[in-house]
């Protein structure tokens, strides 16, 4: 059975390395001595003589400054050098890892016997014991109360300092940032930027540049992340141009692709919808896995850069629609049967097949609402008959 410890006894003038032990146990000690956290501190005149100082330990009494007990080896009271090779000990013994506490405990138990004062621990705990000659464990109390406050000064100064730090490191960061920000606008000056409207009514930036030879496309890529640009249309001075689109823009390029390859293969087109959009190299374009990178590979596109990035604009903008029937499509509604009534309906963007479905469901659940409306108005009919 686990022994529940619930007293810790202190010698009649207990030394600074006890006051020391007894704090150590009560604030850090739970682990090894369960329930000493809550443990009151008594002095050893209380302490019955008839029983053994054994007996009381495995009642749940710890010994702290006495020989014979389980805290034997940490009841020395020597010189300071000793003190704090013993707190030491006695931290390890507690497996508690604590830079602040063993730098606290080093300055605590500076001071060999003898150079006492009242602006020292030493000195303060033998005052204590002088106004408390009947209770010790008053003086006790008093103390741990002391290095209570000591311990949590030397936290907040700890705390101080790393935020301190953190502010430099912050600063320094930021720093960092908008040097590279302005270096990222300075490379990518001769790009053309423009905001469009995507998923969501989430406003991207979108950039088209073409890549010469003082910048490569890596190069384009890593701007564009600093800047936060969310589609970068580029064209690479061999002439293959390649499509990237940042993960924070909620979209994929499953319809670029697919419009891009559309017009790719427009004089052989490909029949099956979902091989327009599907990954790997179809039609000269590779599409990602991830759907956020587009690359011209194979054969040269047939595509000019100037209709590519149109395309891209077209297909990535939410509110983009043919202007034949823009207007009926931002309410919502699909007039387009074929590729005479709308241009882009060939290309089977999502957002035009969503807008389809939408229609359908809509005008089914108006029939079943006006079926049902039927059946009650002959109801109310045969009522009356």
């Amino acid at each position: 059975m686990e022994t529940k410890y619930s007293e810790i006894v202190i010698p009649k003038e207990p030394s600074l390395l006890v006051v020391v032990i007894v704090w150590l146990l009560s604030r850090f000690g739970e682990n090894k001595f369960p329930g000493i956290k809550k443990a009151r501190v008594l002095s050893c005149e209380n302490m019955s003589k008839n029983v053994s100082l054994q007996e009381y330990e495995l009642r749940g009494t710890v010994f702290a400054g006495f020989a014979g007990g389980c805290l034997e080896k940490f009841s020395f009271n020597m010189a300071a050098n000793i003190w704090r090779v013993c707190a030491a000990c006695f931290l390890r013994e507690l497996e508690v890892v604590n830079s602040v506490l063993s730098e606290m405990l080093r300055f605590v138990l500076k001071e060999p016997n003898g150079s006492a004062t009242l602006l020292t621990f030493s000195g303060e705990l033998e005052s204590q014991l002088k106004k408390n000659p009947d209770h010790p464990e008053k003086a006790v109390e008093w103390m741990m109360a002391v290095l209570d406050a000591r311990y949590q000064s030397e936290l907040d100064v700890i705390e101080e300092k790393r935020q301190k730090a953190l502010e430099k490191m912050k600063a320094k960061e930021l720093a960092e940032l908008e040097k590279k920000k302005a270096e990222a606008r300075r490379r990518l000056a001769k790009g053309e930027f423009k905001t469009i409207n995507g998923a969501k009514g989430k406003k991207l930036t979108m950039l088209s540049i073409y890549s010469n030879g003082d910048l490569s496309g890596d190069d384009v890529c890593k701007y564009a992340l600093i800047l936060g640009i969310d589609v970068v249309v580029m064209a690479k001075r061999s002439g293959y141009p390649e499509i990237y689109l940042s993960e924070s823009s909620g979209m994929k390029l499953w319809d670029t692709a697919r419009v891009l390859r559309y017009f790719e293969r427009k004089s052989k087109p490909i029949a099956d919808p979902k091989e327009l959009a599907a990954t790997g190299v179809v039609a000269e374009w590779f599409l990602h896995e991830s759907g956020l990178i587009l690359l011209n590979r194979g054969n040269r596109t047939s595509s000019s850069f100037e209709r590519i990035k149109n395309l891209v604009e077209t297909v990535l903008d939410q509110d983009s629609f043919d202007p034949q029937c823009a207007e009926e499509c931002k309410k919502g509604n699909c007039a387009a049967k074929n590729r005479k009534h709308c241009a882009m309906f060939p290309w089977g963007l999502w957002r035009c097949r969503y807008m389809r479905w939408a229609m359908c469901h809509r005008a089914e659940a108006k029939q079943n609402q006006d079926q049902k409306e039927a059946r009650e108005e002959l109801q109310k009919e045969t009522v009356l008959a």
